[in-house]
């Protein structure tokens, strides 16, 4: 053939290709859209694409390869690969069953959107499937087709943070080419099936934060492939295989929060490419193999709340890589390694909790890289060592409860240090003033020490100081007055020391300072006045010094202000009115100064009030009628004062547990109605006044009272009958008056002679009527005519009355703790509370009080504990919460952070503690008992009554709000409560909340406010979601919880309500809906908003938008609880609308639409 021919030839071929083209582009849009791209708009009828993503789509298009998201293959029809991942596209809707259809589909990612459905099973026909995502997609429910199992080419699955429910098909076994397997948090349970370990190329092993349970199968073993096994937060049991020791290819071990025991297997020495290893929070126990010494690349080892013994090996220093070491909360003893020394790339040590002794080797100093030390609750000897001084960027050095002797100076060098904490020590000697150079300190606690000299002068020149606790030391000189140089210091406590001068100015005033402790000291002069400037201040004690002058008006501006402490100082002049502007007060004490003047009137606006004591003054004139308004005060102490007039008050003041009005001027008749207030039953105290008439028989109705005084006074007639009822009294004194008649007969076993002396028409038991000459008052003046009986019955009486007022006084304002040893149970019973009328509580009391625990007194029962409750002979009611039988170290844990936290703080919001008690394996928290049960029960029981209006569950929800408030911002160290829900808020007679149940809280340190946890913890509908994808630990948890309260009282649904679709949270529930259009006001319920209450409409809209804030997904966009309160304040003032409008939109707006009108 020539070449002419070919060329002719080439060109008619060119011509033919070119028409063949053509003409199958003609015919394909003839035809219309491929196949594959009509299966594509079969899956997009089926989701909700808000955004428009998906609005390329079109039904017009040959090919759906230039769609948004999707991939061909080579032919230019067939989809190859479908991406929608990402929170920008916001699909909702379900996932379609003709996605089974894309024959050839390799990669489906739909992760982190809004779909909901199950997982279709049609999926397990896309045969040609490598990689399927649809993980953060939280409404997703139903459980995991087994079809999937059909997909051999299958290499990568994520499921993970769904809402998907049952086993884990043991057909997944069959998945050979799989490399990586995300279940991670759902709700799946059954146990982990053996089968997979067939998976002989799985590297990827994520099922963590589930419900899975049994043991940890030995097959895993067989993936040799394996670098990856997660399997925290489950409830596996039994051992750790051994066969994990054949997985040479293992980096990550996470096996915390489970129920594994026995010992940690040596084999694990053997897996060399370990670079992590989390084992924290199990039953785990024996010693620590030696064998983990020889793994040179781990960096991470966490040991954390096991119950490992014996010493910590020393071959850990041969751990060349480790940058942190955790074996807190265990059970190790002897001393701590030097090796550990050869840790060079060391950045986290904590060693808490132990039983380790002797010295903290110097070795550590050379530790260069190391930030975080923590070593408390052991029992650590020597000085602190000054190679410590070596750590250059050393930021956190926790030391607390051990018996360290000294601090070296050599620890100013540590440039980088913030939080510095050796409290509770043994330590001696002067605080060396390098410390106060530290140029980034921040905290300082070294209280509870034995440290003398002064504090350093500068200190607080040179840092941003925030805390300052040197309380219970031997501290001599100054309050150094450039604390507040840099204007950040919150908390400073110097009480309980030995110094004296004055207040500093620049202290008093600090705008940050708000609490104040400067009790038992030698302080003086006068109160600065300048202390009116500090706006944040919340707590003020400065009682038992050597103060004077008067108590400045300007305290009075500081209207945060919970306490004001100022007995036992020289000040005078009077009480200022404006101490009635404080909104928030508890607690006002000003006893045993050389006050004078009136009450004020204005005092009766203080309305949280709960103790007030003017006791020991020079006050004068009349008890101000507007004390009755005073509806929360629980103590009221006037005694010794020269107060005349005293105003019919009692009948408001319903709470009052104790009256003392003693050594004043009253006089006339006791008012009856002194008797209504039965409340009252810790003290009656109506001594040394003028009192006269019959003694009121109303009194008899305080069946509560335990201890009365009605003596030196002008009484006459018998004593009513209806006294000799009140069974609780344990001290009686009537003597000095001119009483007649015969005693009660039960008051004869509680009456001593020199408590009935001075009554001469009295008869009682062992004297007639006529035994005794008539009385002469204490007070009188004829001296000569007193008999020696009478002298010597005085002087007895003078004394019983003195160690009467001081035991009272003990019993009232100061915590008492006493232990009771049982001879039959050998129960160790503790009382912390300063209540009188629990001093003689006992363990056989609360056994008998429960029918030894008996099931019919049970209140509440939970997994790990029950709740009994105790109604005492005395007419008290408790609750006895019992760790149930079967204690192991996590429930031991609980029971030790509920002593920890509710057991040492006060607040109206917060359930009280009254003691605690360990009986053989049992371990009981004695809790105050509110009647009213929990805010769960009331809202949602079948018998639940109270909260039918809005006015009460506005109440309830900002009374929870102070609660987190205080345990987050003023609470130090900071209180995460981890588990707020409604069944966990318990409500009293008048429905007011206290949080309760602090057995899963834990104490924020300071320095790493965003600090880890070793475990999930909280109730699901309530959980932040960061806890289901990290162990990031902040106090926002507790925000996005009570956002779900706020939820709960604003639509009277549950957190997890029976009329939701499955799966679904009540916040969940309400983005549905407020998404498809529907009015926020429509989800508000109608039990407590009438159709036209535009008001209540208006404000349960404001309380909307804050609980749409406080559960945002990004924990950064939450609130602070102070910011809550605030804004909750802010509804219930229409004038500071907009102001909480405002403080909304500056947070953030949720996205929620509530600026709509309450439907007419």
């Amino acid at each position: 053939m020539d070449e002419s021919e070919s060329s002719t030839d080439a060109f008619c071929f060119v011509r033919l290709s070119v028409f063949t083209l053509t003409c199958w582009m003609m015919a394909a849009q003839v035809q219309g859209l491929s196949p594959d791209g009509k299966i594509l708009l079969e899956i997009k009828s089926s989701f909700v694409d808000i955004p428009g993503n998906m609005s390329n789509w079109l039904a017009t298009d040959a090919s759906p390869c230039s769609w948004f998201g999707i991939s061909c293959l080579e032919d230019g029809f067939s989809v190859r690969s479908i991406h929608l991942s990402g929170h920008d596209y916001n699909l909702s809707g379900e996932i379609s069953a003709s996605f089974g259809k894309l024959a050839f589909l390799q990669e489906l990612d739909l992760a982190s959107n809004n779909l909901s459905g199950p997982l279709p099973k049609e999926l397990g026909n896309c045969s040609e499937l490598r990689s399927i995502r649809l993980d953060s997609n939280p409404l997703i429910s139903g459980s995991i087709p087994p079809e999937i199992a059909k997909l051999s080419k299958l290499q990568h699955l994520n499921l993970s943070q769904l809402q998907l429910t049952g086993k884990i098909p043991i057909e997944f076994g069959n998945l050979k080419n799989l490399l990586n397997l995300s279940l991670l948090t759902n709700n799946l349970s059954g146990s982990i099936p053996p089968a997979l370990g067939s998976l002989h190329q799985l590297s990827v092993l994520e099922l963590a934060n589930n419900s899975l349970s049994g043991p940890l199968p030995p097959e895993l073993g067989n993936c040799k492939n394996l670098s990856s096994l997660i399997l925290y937060s489950l409830q596996l049991d039994g051992s750790i295989p051994p066969t994990l020791g054949q997985l040479e290819k293992l980096r990550e071990l996470d096996l915390t929060t489970n129920r594994l025991t026995g010992e940690i297997p040596p084999e694990l020495g053997n897996c060399t490419s370990l670079t992590h290893i989390y084992l924290g929070t199990n039953s785990l126990g024996g010693k620590v193999p030696e064998q983990l010494g020889r793994l040179q690349n781990v960096k991470v080892l966490f040991l954390n709340t096991n119950s490992f013994t014996g010493e910590i090996p020393a071959v850990l220093g041969n751990m060349s890589s480790l940058t942190n070491l955790t074996i807190g909360e265990n059970l190790l003893m002897g001393e701590i390694p030097p090796t550990l020394g050869f840790l060079r790339d060391l950045m986290y040590l904590n060693l808490y909790e132990n039983n380790l002794t002797g010295k903290i080797p110097g070795e550590l100093g050379n530790c260069t890289k190391l930030d975080f030390l923590y070593l408390p609750f052991n029992k650590l000897t020597g000085s602190v060592p000054p190679e410590l001084g070596n750590l250059r960027l050393l930021s956190s050095l926790q030391l607390w409860n051990n018996s360290l002797s000294g601090i070296p100076s050599e620890l100013g060098n540590c440039s980088n240090l913030r939080v510095l904490d050796i409290y509770s020590n043994k330590l001696v000697g002067n605080i060396p003033p390098e410390i106060a150079k530290l140029p980034r300190l921040r905290e300082l606690r070294l209280y509870d020490n034995q440290l003398t000299g002064t504090i350093p002068s500068d200190l607080g020149l040179h840092s941003n100081l925030t805390h300052v606790i040197l309380r219970i030391n031997e501290l001599t000189g100054t309050i150094p007055p450039g604390l507040c140089s840099f204007g950040r210091i919150t908390i400073l406590d110097v009480s309980n020391n030995l110094l004296d001068g004055e207040v500093p100015v620049d202290v008093a005033r600090c705008p940050t300072l708000y609490r104040l402790r400067l009790q038992y000291n030698r302080l003086t002069g006068p109160i600065p006045k300048e202390i009116g400037q500090n706006k944040a201040l919340l707590y003020f004690d400065a009682s038992f010094n050597n103060l004077s002058g008067s108590i400045p008006p300007e305290v009075g501006l500081c209207t945060k202000l919970t306490a004001v402490l100022l007995s036992q100082n020289s000040l005078n002049g009077t009480i200022p009115s404006s101490l009635g502007q404080l909104p928030l007060l508890v607690e006002l004490n000003v006893s045993s100064n050389q006050l004078s003047g009136s009450i004020p009137s204005e005092l009766g606006n203080l309305s949280t009030l709960y103790e007030l004591d003017l006791s020991d003054n020079s006050l004068t004139g009349d008890v101000p009628l507007e004390l009755s308004k005073m509806s929360s005060l629980r103590f009221l102490n006037l005694n010794d004062n020269s107060l005349t007039g005293l105003s019919n008050i009692w009948s408001s003041l319903g709470s009052l547990q104790g009256l003392q009005l003693a050594g004043n001027k009253f006089s006339g008749l006791v008012h009856a109605e002194i008797g209504t207030m039965t409340s009252l039953q810790i003290i009656l105290d109506l001594s040394r006044n003028h009192f006269s008439g019959q003694i009121p028989a109303e009194l008899g109705r305080l069946q509560l009272l335990e201890y009365l005084d009605l003596s030196v006074n002008n009484f006459s007639g018998e004593i009513p009958a209806s006294l000799g009822d009140m069974v609780s009294l344990q001290f009686v004194n009537i003597s000095y008056n001119n009483l007649s008649g015969a005693l009660p007969s039960s008051w004869e076993v509680l009456l001593k002679t020199s408590q009935v002396l001075g009554n001469p028409e009295l008869c009682y038991s062992g004297r007639n009527c006529s035994s005794e000459s008539p009385a002469q008052s204490p007070e009188g003046d004829g001296a000569d005519s007193i008999s020696i009986e009478e002298i010597l019955g005085l002087v007895a009486t003078v004394f019983a009355i003195t160690l009467a007022l001081i035991l009272a006084g003990v019993f009232i304002y100061y915590r008492r703790r006493t232990r009771f040893e049982s001879d039959e149970s050998s129960a160790k019973l503790e009382v912390w509370c300063k209540d009188h009328k629990y001093r003689e509580l006992t363990f056989q009391a609360i056994l008998d009080a429960t029918g030894e625990m008996n099931r019919h007194y049970v209140v509440h029962h939970s997994s790990s504990s029950t709740v009994y409750k105790a109604s005492l002979n005395n007419g008290l009611a408790l609750a006895i919460k019992v760790l149930n039988a079967d204690l192991n170290h996590r429930l031991e844990k609980a029971y030790r952070m509920e002593v920890e936290t509710i057991g040492k703080v006060r607040h109206r919001n917060l359930v009280k503690m009254i003691g605690f008690c360990e009986w053989k394996n049992l371990r009981l928290v004695i809790l105050e008992f509110l009647s009213n049960g929990s805010l769960y029960e009331v809202l949602h029981g079948k018998e639940g009554q109270g909260l039918s209006d809005w006015t009460s569950r506005y109440k309830v929800a900002v009374g929870i709000a102070y609660g987190l408030e205080y345990l987050h911002a003023y609470c130090d160290p900071p209180i995460i409560h981890r588990d707020i829900k409604s069944s966990n808020i318990l409500l009293d007679d008048d429905f007011e909340p206290h949080i309760s149940d602090f057995g899963s809280a834990t104490l924020r340190d300071k320095a790493h406010p965003n600090g880890t946890t070793s475990k999930v913890v909280g109730t699901h509908g309530y959980i932040a979601p960061e806890c289901g994808y990290t162990l990031q630990l902040s106090d926002k948890v507790d925000v996005y919880s009570y956002g779900v309260v706020l939820l709960e009282l604003l639509t009277g649904k549950q957190s997890l309500d029976s009329s939701f679709p499955e799966g679904t949270t009540i916040v969940g529930w309400v983005e549905d809906h407020v998404k498809t259009g529907q009015m926020v006001h429509e989800l508000l319920d109608k039990a407590v908003l009438e159709p036209h209450d535009i008001q209540t409409g208006t404000e349960m809209l404001m309380v909307f938008q804050v609980a749409a804030l406080c559960t945002k997904n990004v924990p950064a966009e939450r609130p602070t609880m102070q910011k809550v309160v605030t804004m909750l304040q802010q509804v219930k003032e229409p004038r500071r609308m907009s102001d909480l409008m405002n403080t909304i939109l500056g947070v953030g707006t949720s996205g929620v639409d509530t600026e709509v009108p309450i439907q007419e």
